[in-house]
Order: C-alpha cells, then structure tokens, then sequence
C-alpha cells in the first residue's frame, strides 16, 4: 500500500499531472522533462522526507526547482534543514570621512528568491545586526560632493539602482532597507534628509505602491528642507535597473506628478490658484488659510 500521506507530499502531488499509486510511493508525470509517460518516482525517507526519483536521468535538483518547490520545504517541519542560500553581492555603507559603517548583504535561495541581511563594523571586522548605529545614505561621500558643488543627485530604492546609474556615470544614493510599507516605520531617516538638505535631487521611483509611497515621503521631507525635487518613474519595469536594462535613456524616464502629493505641492498648488497681481505675502497667508481648511 502507497506510504503515509504528509503535507509535504501532497504539496508535491498537487504539483503533478498523472499522479497514482506505485508500490510504498506514487509515479507522475516528470516536471523537469517533457514526459508523457510517467517516469517520476515518489516516495517518503526514513526521517519523512519527500523522495524524488526520474527514471529517465533528471536530477533532484531539476525536478524540486520545476516544480517551484525549495528543497527544506520537502522535509517535514521538525527536521527541516535551513534553505540554501548564495551571495550574490554585498553592499558596503561609509561614514562622511569614508569610513565603514554597515553593509548590506545581498543572497539568493535556489529557487531565485532574494534576500538581504545586514552587518555592522564593529572593532574591526563585521558582525550580523545593525541595531543601534548609524545607518548613512548609500555612497555618502560621493554625495556630499555633489551636493557641495550644487550637482544633481539621483535617489533611487535600492543599490542595485544605484549602480546600475554609475554605471552610465551619474551619482546616486538609496536609504538601507529600501522602502517601508504603508504601515512599516519609515526607513528614510532624519539624518538621510540633512544630507541632501538644499541639494538638486532627482528621485527615480519604483513603479509599485510601495515605491511611491517612498518617494513621496522622501519628496516631502526633502522639500522641507530646501532641495529642489523632481521625481520620475521608469518607462519600462518596476525600477530604474529594468528602465535602462531594457536599452532605455535617461530622458525617456516618466515624471511623476499627480501621482506624488505631500503638503508643499499642495501648497504651491493653492498658491498658483490666487491672483497674481496680489501682494506676495497676503497670497502666501490665503494659500495656507485655505490649505487649513
């Protein structure tokens, strides 16, 4: 009679076309080959784990990966090995001198999902968690300069963003963590905003609720504080990195207008409305007289 049904083995089942009883186990349809002719072996090991055979030579790997399966969720909870994951890169964060600070380590597991992780400097070498520092702008010093020399500066949601705009020779800059969501605390800190305080900012928003909600918030904290902000949003993709992978320029980026609202284009919305030829300062008291209500 077939093995004991588990979870993980109707998750792999479910997964499979002509499925049915073989001995101890079941056969189906191999995902990892076009098979017509059942030749995938199913069964369970000794400590519960769900078992993949393909008779015609398709390895373990090959057939979990086709069915969209990580290899730990085919053991059962209690023995469930951690997922394998890979670097693939790591992104290291500066203090205004130059100095490290934090990076952020990015990996893949083995069905492509990524994940970041994150370190601190600490007595000169690097240790997980980054509680309780400083969290600077991605390439701070580069930053710096530019904004000293009143030159754009790009702020993107991620690193890869922003090397994806040295790569094409602009200097740009992200916040560690990327984007918060709607109900998440904000990840864009006072510290980023002085930073860029009076700068010429062009923020390249991803093209997500998440992503615009980001830039949105950065927009308004920025122009509180004197930077003079535009904002974009790429013409093809989520994110600056697709726009120009896609063979796309600068130029053809999208600007973000009524999409993106906080409380100074709101003002200077009200401000327009008014009539021209009225003293500046009685405009400037009715703008925020009608925005009060």
């Amino acid at each position: 009679m077939p093995a004991e049904r588990t979870p993980e083995i109707d998750l792999v089942l479910s997964k499979l076309g002509k499925v049915k009883n073989a001995g101890a186990g079941w056969e189906a349809l191999c995902p990892a080959h076009e098979d017509k002719t059942p030749s995938l072996a199913i069964g369970l090991g000794q400590k519960g784990q769900v078992l993949l055979h393909c008779h015609r030579g398709c390895g373990f790997d090959e057939i979990h990966r086709a069915l969209g399966i990580a290899s730990n969720d085919l053991w059962p909870k209690e023995d469930k090995p951690k997922a394998k994951l890979r670097k693939e890169a790591t992104y290291t964060y500066e203090n205004a001198d130059g100095n490290p600070v934090m990076r952020v380590v990015r990996f893949k597991d083995e069905l492509g999902n990524k994940t970041f992780r994150q370190q601190r400097y600490e007595n000169g070498e690097w240790e997980w968690g980054t509680q309780n520092i400083d969290k600077p702008l991605y390439r701070l010093p580069q930053v710096l300069e530019r904004i000293s020399n009143d030159e754009i500066v790009y702020v993107v949601e991620g690193e890869k963003d922003v090397h994806t705009l040295e790569s094409i020779g602009r200097v740009a800059t992200c916040n560690p963590g990327g984007a918060a969501s709607e109900f998440a605390e904000k990840k864009w800190l006072p510290e980023h905003t002085a930073a860029l305080a009076g700068g010429k900012i062009v923020i390249v928003a991803d093209d997500d609720e998440a992503g615009m909600g980001h830039a949105s918030f950065v927009a308004a904290e920025l122009r509180k504080v004197g930077a003079r902000v535009k904002v974009y949003k790429p013409a093809h993709g989520k994110d600056i990195s697709d726009h120009i992978g896609a063979g796309m320029e600068m130029s053809d980026l999208l600007v973000v207008g009524s999409e993106i609202r906080d409380e100074f284009t709101d003002y200077l919305d009200a401000l327009s409305e008014l009539d021209n030829e009225m003293p500046l300062n009685v405009r400037v008291n009715r703008a925020k007289h009608l925005l009060d209500k």
